[in-house]
């Protein structure tokens, strides 16, 4: 167990902190390089290998910046699952506090982990009638659609159709 650095007030998409030092990014000792993210020393900790899991905050990159430059997984979650009691408020709808992990298995056993003790709080189903989902399209074609993967193809339609299933209008 221990307390990892962080930029002040979880406000550096770089990870830098000029008050208190910017831990160094394991992947190269010999020049300082970003750390990424205000969750950098959570980052490190992953990358460094010193950790089995570590917790970060999220508004705008803070997990997933850190885990992408120290070659880890970061799980940014969805707003209001894990308490943020005690995380300094940037944004209400997009403070988030999730896990950086070595694989994304890790990540699903942490985050079930959290589940079984009650840790977090599932968001309440809410009806999505009245929300409106841009679709781009140029010229009429859903130019942004073409030339996926058969996979990402089914899983887009899908999440149209649940989209729509549950009031939204696309």
């Amino acid at each position: 167990l221990g307390k990892t650095k962080t930029a002040e007030f979880a406000f550096s998409p770089t990870g830098q902190n000029t008050a208190r030092g910017t831990p160094r990014n394991p992947f190269d000792l010999e020049t300082h390089r970003w750390p990424g993210g205000s969750s950098s020393g959570s980052g490190v900790a992953m990358g460094a290998g010193l950790a089995a899991f570590t917790i970060g905050s999220d508004t705008g990159g803070s997990i997933r910046i850190p885990a992408a430059l120290n070659g880890v997984v970061g799980h940014k979650t969805t707003i209001g699952h894990y308490p943020t009691a005690g995380v300094f408020p940037l944004s209400p709808t997009l403070d988030t506090v999730g896990p950086l992990c070595r694989t994304a298995a890790d990540a699903a056993l942490i985050h079930a982990a959290l589940e079984l003790t009650g840790s977090a709080t599932m968001p309440v189903p809410s009806t999505l009638a009245g929300v409106v989902f841009g679709r781009p399209t140029v010229g009429g074609s859903h130019w942004f659609e073409h030339d996926l993967e058969p996979a990402v193809d089914r899983a887009f339609g899908a999440a149209v159709e649940a989209l729509k299933d549950a009031g939204a209008t696309i």
